[in-house]
């Protein structure tokens, strides 16, 4: 894992359009948050250097949980802590554990 830490600050990148669209979201007043196989401390600190950090309300690292992805639990503690409703919510993803997490949690997902 240390290797990655070292290698991540220059080498994750984001989709093209994201921050756009992201701002966007947050402008009309969505509230945004992030479900993570990685940690909250890793979390935080690839949101804050990718300059998105303050578009998100929170995020949940996989360290939070007891059940990983594809387990709802990381959607569960967002809910529990922010009173979502999952039948107005959408998990947005990249992956197909992103889809699997959102249909186990019971909402709509997207990829």
């Amino acid at each position: 894992m240390a290797e990655y830490a070292l290698l991540e600050d220059d080498q994750v990148r984001l989709f093209p359009g994201i921050v756009k669209t992201l701002t966007q979201l947050k402008l009309a007043g969505k509230q945004l948050f992030v479900c993570s196989s990685k940690t909250h401390p890793e979390i935080a600190h690839n949101l804050e250097n990718l300059g998105l950090l303050d578009l998100f309300v929170d995020f949940v690292g996989a360290d939070e949980v007891v059940n990983y992805k594809p387990a709802s639990d990381e959607i569960d503690l967002l809910v529990k802590r922010h009173g979502l409703n999952l039948s107005e919510s959408v998990m947005l993803g990249d992956a197909k554990y992103d889809i699997r997490i959102g249909k186990n949690a019971g909402c709509a997902t997207c990829a």
